[in-house]
């Protein structure tokens, strides 16, 4: 009986894990992707971004964001939700100031002769660095949740144990 159960839990995290794996998928790369491809050909042609292909990154994020989620369905109620929880955190964060170049962009913008009466290239730098502080500190938040999430749940295990 005890193994009818065990593979009726296992199934049913599973196919949750799936749902959710897909969902997070259409969500964090689909749909992105459809929108920032219009946008993307009239970029490459005008605006040469110092960094970070930002192909490569919306790949990079999307996975991490599909593996965490899957991660964290499949161990949902037991620790290791709490700790992929920690550990999506920690990854978003080092993605973040990566992403930013570590909260300076620096970008060059041509203008073709058509758009100016000479072609022009105008350096743009932006200093994203307190937006990039707002986004940890965020992101410090969540992994602080998290980690009290995990110290709750080992309590309130002990505590069951404990009454027994």
């Amino acid at each position: 009986m005890a193994d009818k159960e065990l593979v009726k839990n296992i199934a049913r995290r599973v196919i949750r894990a799936i749902i959710v794996g897909v969902i997070t998928y259409i969500t964090a790369y689909v749909i992105p992707m459809m929108l920032f491809q219009p946008g993307l050909g009239f970029m490459e042609e005008y605006v040469e971004i110092e960094g970070p292909d930002p192909r490569a990154l919306l790949v990079a994020f999307a996975s991490i964001t599909i593996f965490f989620s899957v991660a964290v369905e499949l161990t949902r109620d037991t620790i290791l939700q709490h700790v992929f929880s920690v550990g999506r955190g920690v990854a978003m964060l080092f993605f973040f100031i990566y992403a930013t170049s570590g909260g300076v962009m620096e970008m060059v913008v041509n203008i073709p002769e058509g758009i100016a009466p000479i072609p022009l290239s105008v350096f743009l730098t932006l200093d994203i660095s307190l937006l990039l502080a707002i986004v940890v500190g965020i992101d410090l938040l969540g992994i602080a949740k998290d980690v009290l999430g995990a110290i709750y749940f080992l309590s309130e295990k002990a505590e069951r144990e404990e009454i027994r």
